[in-house]
């Protein structure tokens, strides 16, 4: 059977079959380190990674760090999405998040009344709540709105 019969029954080039892959001597050694030095600097990627490697003393090839990097499956996690919070005046923060946005429009009492009847939910109810307390106020201290809420918390 040929060479070229062979290779293609198998879906395989004709030039791998002439030279023999081999792996360094180091691989694993190499390998252990990239996998402790991502787990230590979770957020690092395969670039970073090969620079720290470069000043620890290994001489690599940023390709192959990215192949390795690959093949183990590192991957660097997702930024979280920063928390959103109002930041007031006293220094104090009210957390917010998609819901509490409709506290800032309109503050009729036909919003609140249809936020309480026709929501049906319990943060619509909370906000609807809020609007009450914060409607009155005129002012931009923070302090009156923070003294406001925690009163209304009890």
């Amino acid at each position: 059977m040929s060479e070229r019969f062979a290779c293609r029954v198998l879906g395989q080039h004709r030039s791998t079959q002439r030279k023999i892959a081999r792996t360094p001597d180091d691989e694993a050694a190499l390998t252990a380190d990239i996998i402790a030095l991502a787990l230590q600097y979770g957020r690092y990627g395969y670039r970073r990674i090969a620079a720290l490697l470069h000043d620890a003393g290994w001489a690599v090839n940023l390709k192959r760090v990215e192949r390795i990097w690959r093949w183990e499956g590192l991957k660097v996690p997702a930024k979280q999405p920063k928390r959103k919070r109002l930041w007031l005046n006293d220094g104090s923060c009210i957390r917010y998040g998609r819901h509490i946005r409709t506290m800032f429009g309109p503050t009729t009492s036909s919003k609140t009344e249809h936020m309480t009847e026709k929501g049906g939910s319990v943060i619509r109810g909370r906000i609807a709540r809020l609007t009450d307390i914060l409607a009155p106020l005129r002012s931009d201290r923070g302090a009156d709105i923070a003294r406001h809420i925690s009163i209304s918390r009890k």
